[in-house]
């Protein structure tokens, strides 16, 4: 068997964090220095957590999303975006981030609009689970409690970025052409990982 790649899970420390990541984009786009960005997250709490080491953790976690990401689309992010185009964002940040929640966006998320199932349970999640943990040790080596951890993380993010709601129904949305442009990609990459029904259909 040949060895995959191993999968990161530290996303289990955040989900997708709207607010604060569009709070962290603002002033990049202001400073563009993420040193400076740093400062005004201890300094002035801009994350609004409870205690420094908290605003260190979260700011490490949605930083390494956010690089992800061209200084255009920050700026866009942090600026201009719709609510619904900041989903879409903060969730190619994320897919690009852990090539765990991206296979899952393809093989499950899409895939199941794809084929008309408007709707992500549990059992979908776990039998994708399963299937990666035959080439993922990582995976297979995880402990319950971790295992339920991160299904809460994924199914929380697509809650909050209006893909689906508490029981599981999913919804689908057209790929703007403004977060295209910004992200100075092609349609199909995130058709590929949003529920979309046609693909590459813009708006």
């Amino acid at each position: 068997m040949i060895k995959s790649k191993n999968y990161t899970m530290s996303f289990t420390a955040a989900s997708l964090m709207k607010p604060e990541s569009r709070a962290l984009a603002h002033a990049y786009a202001q400073n563009q220095c993420w040193p400076d960005v740093e400062r005004l997250v201890l300094q002035e709490n801009i994350l609004g957590t409870r205690t420094v080491s908290s605003a260190k953790r979260l700011y490490r976690e949605l930083k390494m999303r956010l690089q992800r990401l061209n200084n255009k689309t920050l700026s866009y992010l942090a600026n201009e975006a719709t609510d619904e185009e900041q989903n879409q964002i903060l969730w190619y940040s994320i897919c690009e981030t852990y090539p765990f929640i991206k296979d899952f966006a393809v093989e499950v998320l899409h895939e199941n609009v794809s084929a008309l199932k408007f709707s992500i349970k549990n059992e979908d999640y776990d039998r994708f689970f399963n299937k990666k943990a035959q080439w993922h040790s990582e995976l297979d080596s995880l402990s319950e409690s971790s295992e339920q951890k991160i299904r809460q993380v994924i199914f929380r993010m697509l809650r909050e970025a209006g893909f689906t709601d508490k029981e599981g129904n999913l919804y689908t949305v057209n790929v703007s052409k403004r977060v295209l442009e910004a992200l100075d990609t092609e349609s199909g990459i995130l058709a590929e990982i949003l529920p979309t029904v046609a693909k590459g259909r813009l708006t």
